[in-house]
């Protein structure tokens, strides 16, 4: 800013020292404004992203944690991105950016996207019923939207759960939870982010008919 000013970038930098110094552009980098939409659920098919923000020239790129996506030119400040289903298999964040043409790996700002599981639906249990004291068994839960994590719930508490598909689970269900009658909350639980609790299925414990016979002693 002043005749014989020596200010150098970054400011630590050294002469002869190349891991002090920086990369420097001549030009404007691309910058993110905003994304839309700025979710998607687990197992959505492919959709159309629109990027807006400043800086885009005919060639730009969007970038999805690093991989490049098909890209259309809008104009400076607008851009579309193909995301395809194979990016939308599991939870979690992604990080959007841009890069312009001949500009090797520099990037603009990130902006998030967020991947979130759904809320699952539980349709049916196998089996809907027990005997009071029959012993442990296995609990297979029908439905939707399940993911790999959910946690079948034996009323509000967590049972041993396998996933098999998006549509079903199983869960192991101890001799100890059905030693007396009782109708019983069988609810799906999804991890973040998103997921949450299914509706609740009903499952009885039936209980067990006794007979009670006399005692009668004999005295000889």
């Amino acid at each position: 800013a002043y005749q014989g000013d020596d200010y150098e970038w970054p400011y630590e930098t050294s002469w002869n020292v190349p891991d002090t110094w920086a990369t420097t552009v001549l030009g404007a980098l691309p910058w993110l404004e905003a994304v839309d939409p700025v979710s998607a659920t687990v197992g959505s098919p492919d959709f159309v992203l629109t990027l807006t923000g400043e800086n885009f020239v005919d060639g730009a790129t969007a970038y999805w944690n690093g991989e490049a996506l098909p890209t259309a030119f809008g104009d400076s400040d607008l851009l579309t991105a193909t995301v395809e289903a194979a990016h939308l298999t599991a939870a979690g964040t992604a990080m959007l950016t841009v890069r312009n043409p001949g500009t090797d790996t520099l990037e603009s700002n990130p902006l998030p996207f967020i991947v979130s599981n759904p809320k699952p639906e539980v349709a049916a249990l196998s089996p809907a019923s027990v005997l009071a004291g029959s012993g442990a068994f296995t609990l297979t839960v029908d439905g939707a939207g399940f993911v790999n994590g959910a946690s079948v719930l034996w009323n509000v508490a967590a049972l041993p759960t396998t996933y098999i598909s998006t549509t079903q689970l199983t869960a192991q269900v101890q001799a100890a939870l059905i030693t007396e009658g009782q109708t019983v909350g069988v609810v799906v639980h999804n991890p973040e982010p998103g997921g949450g609790a299914s509706n609740t299925a009903l499952f009885t414990v039936q209980r067990a008919n006794r007979v009670y016979l006399p005692l009668v002693l004999r005295n000889f």
